[in-house]
């Protein structure tokens, strides 16, 4: 296994922190997505319940903010973007817009403005 991934916009993410837990998850995704996985099938096995997402790499469950932070979630999540844009489901835009909306600059936007002016921000910028 490949010790950084590099997303579809050009993140990179170093996977050598994952958990053994957590790397299968990532290699059986990579293999899922050799094999054909449809989309759809895709984002509902890696959000699951039973997914390695849900854990850090000590295995303690991880809130839902947590996990959106977390490098196999970024990973994953943009693994589901890319299969969704082979496959017809998702335009390379609306992962743009995606990114745009990040929970990080959600965080960041909030603690500067009003949750109304934050939205307007946004809504400006998605129009532009």
């Amino acid at each position: 296994m490949s010790n950084t991934y590099t997303t579809m916009l050009g993140d990179e993410y170093d996977l050598s922190g994952l958990s053994a837990k957590q790397q299968e998850c990532f290699v059986q995704a990579q293999k899922m997505i050799d094999d054909g996985v449809r989309w759809d099938a895709f984002q509902n096995w890696y959000v699951g319940p039973k997914s390695a997402i849900w854990c850090d790499t000590e295995g303690n469950k991880l809130t839902g903010l947590q996990v959106t932070r977390s490098p196999l979630y970024k990973v994953l999540q943009d693994m589901a973007g890319e299969l969704g844009i082979q496959q017809g489901y998702l335009r390379r835009s609306d992962s743009k817009v995606n990114r745009k909306l990040d929970i990080d600059d959600f965080k960041v936007e909030v603690e500067r403005v009003s949750v109304i002016e934050w939205f307007k921000h946004w809504a400006k910028k998605l129009v532009a």
